[in-house]
């Protein structure tokens, strides 16, 4: 079975998956003045433009309710607003419930798989890996937090790598795989990179093995993440051990989605020996809160399964 990105009818009599893409809401609870305009503690993405948080304010209610054809979401970061000077573990911990909360309300009959957010816990360079264990360094407050409620989605077998290091790999339907990245270990602001910049969570030798069970088993995969690899802010080291990885297994990987730059783009890889050939493509979904001179919006993805090797 091969899963391709093709437009929707682009084959005709094959199934076709619709998937909704989220990217860097950076909730917040909005002013006083700007709730007034539009519901008592109400909860919409940041924003200092009244006008743009209606906006954004309905383009969520519109990808929650007339999408109602969607198989699944996915949703790659960030969580927290950018003001990580006021961030704590209690805000951060209060701020992820209620958007799992939001989003079981609104995606309740829908698969919703998260990746983990960079934005760091309440300070930037705190994404201690694993074996970091004193509680004044250690996040895993973090991945308990997370694990408590990504449950209501993800199968218990996930739990092990979501407390270990906020990763995990699920299977969509018989030979479709996705796979979520925590890229926060790949990030260039983490001070723990200067201890293991290569893999610090174990969790590149956690995809080889992944993407190995797939292949052979036949399975095509997609990964999710939030940094995408080879971004000025993922380090440079571990961008090109994953090149290498993507490299092996083009044949199972057949698409990546990521966020974190706001904009809406994509990224092509290509195969490391002489960096001719192209051999996967990372899409990177705009973003609901906006930089300036941006639009809010979300992706819709068609995705093509098919037996044979027609692509789009």
């Amino acid at each position: 079975m091969t899963i391709y990105l093709l437009q929707k009818g682009f084959i005709p009599n094959v199934p076709v998956l619709k998937v909704l893409h989220l990217s860097d809401t950076h909730f917040t609870q909005i002013m006083k003045k700007v709730a007034q305009l539009i519901a008592k503690n109400y909860f919409v993405a940041e924003t200092t433009v009244p006008h743009l948080e209606k906006n954004q304010h309905h383009q969520q209610e519109d990808g929650a309710h007339t999408t109602n054809d969607i198989d699944y979401v996915i949703w790659t970061g960030d969580l927290p607003p950018h003001d990580i000077w006021k961030q704590s573990r209690r805000a951060i911990c209060i701020l992820s419930k209620r958007l799992s909360n939001r989003c079981w309300i609104h995606f309740l009959i829908y698969p919703y798989f998260r990746s983990r957010q960079p934005w760091n816990p309440y300070l930037r360079g705190s994404f201690a890996p694993p074996w970091m264990k004193e509680d004044n360094h250690s996040i895993n407050w973090l991945y308990t937090t997370i694990a408590d409620q990504w449950k209501r989605w993800l199968p218990e077998a996930t739990s092990n790598t979501i407390l270990r290091g906020g990763f995990y790999s699920v299977l969509l339907k018989p030979g479709f795989r996705l796979i979520s990245l925590n890229t926060n270990y790949c990030h260039s602001l983490s001070w723990w990179l200067l201890v293991n910049s290569t893999d610090p969570a174990k969790e590149l030798k956690w995809l080889i093995n992944e993407l190995q069970e797939a292949e052979n088993k036949n399975e095509k995969v997609h990964l999710i993440g939030h940094i995408p690899p080879g971004s000025s802010d993922c380090m440079k080291v571990w961008s090109r051990n994953f090149y290498s990885i993507v490299d092996r297994f083009q044949a199972t990987i057949s698409a990546q989605f990521y966020g974190h730059s706001h904009a809406d783009e994509f990224e092509v890889f290509y195969e490391t020996a002489e960096y001719s050939r192209p051999t996967s493509v990372a899409y990177l979904g705009p973003s609901v809160t906006t930089y300036e001179n941006y639009n809010p919006a979300y992706r819709i993805y068609y995705l093509k399964e098919t037996m044979n090797n027609l692509k789009g």
